[in-house]
């Protein structure tokens, strides 16, 4: 049960980052994350204070692959999550120590309401159990919602399937150029309350 709470923790903050749409730009191509070192986030994860910041990216042709950290009570900064970035959508790689195999497509673009997609992947982490996820992925429409930070169009994504220690079940709404600005998964609530670009 230890790591199941600690999955659907880290799930539920998988690719939680967002911010206002940013100007239009014909030279850059539309993303649903940022990639610039130093961007920072604050959620409301539950009513507790989350913060979550970029700390290392790396662009090879139009796909970016970022780590992010997540800053503990202590002050500490602890590994959170890897993501791949690219006009064609976001993938989450990885959650603290466990890798995703094969990654999981949270976006995929284009995008409209109805569009659906499997997931099937494996959390590893070595000298543990592989937790195999076995579900699917479901565009369920363009909402405008409004958030602690503000309000945004978003793309709203529900997941549903199953793993060895239960099933999946979470609802995110991703803001158009950045990611997640509202997240629900087996009863918690996460909401974006800040947001502050890197360079």
């Amino acid at each position: 049960m230890v790591i199941f709470a600690t999955l659907v923790c880290a799930i539920i903050l998988g690719t939680q980052v967002a911010c206002s749409p940013p100007p239009p730009d014909a030279q850059s191509p539309l993303l649903y994350c940022p990639t610039e070192l130093g961007t920072t986030w604050v959620y409301l994860l539950d009513g507790k204070d989350v913060t979550i910041a970029i700390t290392d990216s790396s662009t090879k042709g139009d796909t970016t692959t970022i780590t992010l950290k997540r800053k503990e009570d202590d002050g500490e900064w602890t590994d959170w999550q890897r993501m791949v970035v690219s006009p064609s959508g976001v993938s989450v790689s990885g959650i603290g120590p466990f890798t995703h195999d094969p990654p999981i497509e949270w976006v995929r673009l284009p995008s409209k309401p109805g569009d659906k997609w499997k997931v099937e992947t494996c959390f590893r982490k070595p000298r543990q159990t592989d937790q195999e996820l076995k579900g699917h992925l479901t565009v369920v429409g363009i909402e405008t919602i409004e958030t602690p930070a503000g309000k945004y169009e978003t793309i709203r994504v529900r997941g549903r399937g199953r793993m060895l220690l239960g099933l999946w079940s979470e609802e995110k709404w991703f803001a158009p150029s950045v990611g997640v600005v509202k997240a629900l998964s087996h009863g918690h609530v996460l909401e974006l309350k800040s947001f502050s670009k890197g360079n």
